[in-house]
Parts: structure tokens; sequence; C-alpha cells
């Protein structure tokens, strides 16, 4: 595995938080034969002093690395500065569940909490290359919750070409699991040697941290043969189960993908960098009924889960909502080329074009016969999620936020979801 072509953009106006900021590595342009990168450099504050360095990528957390090791660069050009002997870091980070041209945002954060940005480092890397040939492809159903989901699945599973665990509410996520585990497993680490206290967390490996690194034999088996037979492991193993839930299911032959539901994460890179021919469908709903949704579902079940527990009122649900559903959409423009984003209403108002949309996308059998067959046996079994539902049937689940939410709060969404809801086809 290789990252090449590495790059390093500084922030303008460093100076009025920092005294200076500096990498020492990754040097631009360098190509690294392994999965992971290493910072090394300092951070020295003006005021206070900088606790960690927080990488992020998409607005997502990557990374935490500490700020607490001496730095002859800092220590000698900031001799005067308190703090200026212990402001060096040096560690590395993963690429794994990064897209092939990826960005990793670099931020200093202050002893008072504020993060100040510092550094982006811009990078491609190629894909991992496991000897083994895996059976099946995995079609990641990514969404929000109560956006059709689980209604998803249950259709999805009706196709002699897919399979899942059908036992609701369809969550079941061993694949997810084991690509998890993967990126756990080849990151490199801290080197806390203390890993058998914890019998419920597996670290990554302490070995393959700053202990190898003048060894450059060890972390090129680190980066490469280590994490292809790891992802070897995590492959066999997703077949053989998918393998025995299809024999269950009465699916013996003719299986083409095992499908399973993900929020937008790093998973899905790492689905796609594994299999050939990975498959996403990024499922959406209008937002304001997704919140009616989960706002009924909360009080159908008398408890409040989804976020709502964390915040005073449903405007502030809202307000928070936000962020899940912009990541959702930024995540399918990044993977337009690769992913198929389905619209929910579409899902219940248009099952015979939509579906037939989907299967093609999958380049499975979507003829007319197939297609309709398909939606007869999920019309059999559909009563089975009554007590999913927080609607009469499907088609009363559509633009129910135009009865069900107060004034107040139709008109919150506007101004909270609105460009969002535009973008993604809505009308405001």
């Amino acid at each position: 595995m290789t990252i090449h072509r590495i790059d390093v953009a500084y922030h303008e106006n460093l100076d009025e938080i920092l005294y200076g900021f500096e990498l020492h590595e990754p040097s631009p342009g360098k190509e690294i034969d392994s999965n992971s990168i290493r910072l090394d450099g300092w951070a020295l504050a003006r005021r206070g002093k900088v606790r960690r360095l927080q990488l992020m990528h998409g607005g997502v957390p990557w990374k935490t690395i500490p700020v607490t090791l001496h730095n002859e660069t800092a220590a000698s050009r900031h001799a005067d500065v308190r703090g200026a002997s212990t402001c060096g870091f040096r560690c590395s980070f993963g690429t794994l569940g990064l897209p092939p041209q990826f960005q990793i945002d670099v931020f200093a954060v202050l002893q008072n909490g504020r993060r100040a940005p510092c550094a982006t480092i811009r990078g491609e890397r190629d894909p991992l290359r496991p000897a083994y040939a895996p059976k099946l492809s995995p079609l990641t159903i990514t969404s929000l919750a109560r956006t059709g989901t689980t209604r998803a699945m249950q259709t999805l599973a009706q196709h002699p070409s897919i399979v899942l665990d059908a036992q609701y509410p369809f969550e079941a996520r061993p694949a997810g699991y084991w690509f998890h585990m993967l990126k756990i497993l080849a990151e490199p680490s801290f080197g806390k040697n203390t890993f058998e206290s914890d019998l419920s967390v597996l670290p990554p490996c302490p070995f393959n941290s700053e202990v190898i690194s003048n060894r450059p034999t060890l972390g090129d088996w680190f980066g490469n043969a280590y994490i292809n037979r790891t992802a070897e492991f995590a492959l066999q193993n997703i077949d053989e189960l998918y393998g025995e839930i299809a024999a269950i299911n009465h699916k013996s032959t003719g299986v083409t993908y095992f499908a399973e539901k993900s929020l937008p994460c790093h998973l899905q890179w790492i689905a796609r960098e594994l299999y050939p021919n990975a498959k996403e469908i990024i499922l959406i709903r209008d937002f304001r009924d997704m919140v009616c949704s989960m706002i009924a579902f909360n009080h159908k079940r008398g408890f409040a889960t989804f976020g709502r527990e964390n915040v005073e009122s449903d405007a502030e649900f809202i307000r928070m909502k936000r962020h899940d559903i912009a990541r959702l959409l930024g995540v399918a423009e990044a993977r337009k080329e690769h992913c198929l984003c389905v619209r929910y209403e579409d899902l219940v108002l248009e099952p015979d074009s939509t579906l037939t949309r989907i299967f093609d996308y999958l380049q499975i059998n979507s003829d007319s016969a197939t297609v309709a067959g398909v939606i007869e046996a999920h019309q059999l079994i559909c009563q089975d999620l009554d007590f999913h539902r927080t609607t009469a049937d499907d088609r009363t689940s559509v633009g129910r936020w135009k009865t069900d939410l107060p004034q107040k709060l139709r008109v919150l969404c506007d101004e909270v979801f609105g460009e969002l809801l535009q973008e993604s086809g809505y009308d405001v």
C-alpha cells in the first residue's frame, strides 16, 4: 500500500493564536509505502497551552494526538516562552477508511477548549490488495434514523440476489463490524503495552508505534503484509457468515449481495476499497417528515432517543439534526460517482420504477416479473412492521409534517433545513 502526492498547506493568521506551528513530517511530495502517515512537529500557544491536535476528516474526528513532547526546534526558537520545551508531538495516523484522494484538517486544541485550524494535509492512497477474492459484494444502505431504511431492507430482502439478516430491525451489521475491526487493528498505536486488562476492548497493536520508527522493515510489514492478511480474515468471515444466513433464508444459490444499514461514516470507503463491486444506496427522506417520525416514535415507545434525550425542546432537536443531514448530503456528494441516491417518497409512491432503478444499478434481475414479485412478497409481510410505524400506512407518512408539526416548528424546519431540502429536491 502506498500513500503519495502528499501536500501540506498551513493556515493563515496563525500568529494571532500561536507563536508557531510546524510539521517536520510529513514532507510535501513524499511517498510512503505504508497505511499510515507520521506527524512530527510542534505547536506553541501564545496563551495557555496546546493540549492536543485534533485531526478531522469531512468534519468528523479522525485521531487525537497529545502535545507533550520535547521539540528541539521550538525549544531553541522560543527559549523564553513558557511551555516551549514540551510543545512537541510525534505520532502516526492510519489512512484506511479515507477516500483515494483524501484531506485531513489539523486543529490545535487549546487549554480553554478553543480549536485553531493549523494545517491541511492532502494526499492520494492506493487500495489494499488482500489475496482473498470475496464471493459476495456489499450493498450498504446509508442513511439516518427514521428515513425508511427498515422498509427498504425488508423490501430488498425479497429479491433472490440479495441476502440480509431478515430479523427486525434489520440492523445486524457483521460486515460493518469487521470493516471497523480492520480499521482499528491497522491503526498505529501510541505504544501503550497494557492491553490485557480490559476484556471488552482490543486496541491497535502496541508494537506498531514509535517503537519501530527506526526499523523500516518492521513498519513496512505492518503497513502491507499485516494489514492485507487482516483484511483477508475479515473478508473470509463475511463470506462464510452470509453464506450461512443465505442458507437459513433458502437462498443457497444466485446470491450476489449482502445488505446492511449504516450511518454515513468511514465504513463505506473501506467496503469500496475491499470489494471491486461494492454498491451503496443513500436513502433520503424529507427531513421534516424524518423529524416528525422521530418525535412520534419516541412518544409511541415512551422514551426519548435519536439525540432528543440530550436537549430540552423539539426546537433544539431540529437544530441539532442539521449537522447529521449535512453530513449525509456531503457523503452523497463525495461518492456521487459510485452511489445511488433514492428518495423514500419514491420508494413508497412509485415502487415499481424505483425498484427497477435500484436493481438496474445493482446489475441484478430487474424485469417486470421480478419487480412485481418483490413488491408482492413485501406486501405479504409488511404488516409485521405495524409496531414500527407511526402513521396508518406508508403513504400517509409522506408529507406528514404538514399536519403533524406545529406552525412554529414548520417555520423552524424551513429555516434550519431550507437549503438542504432544496438541494435534495424538496419544496420549501
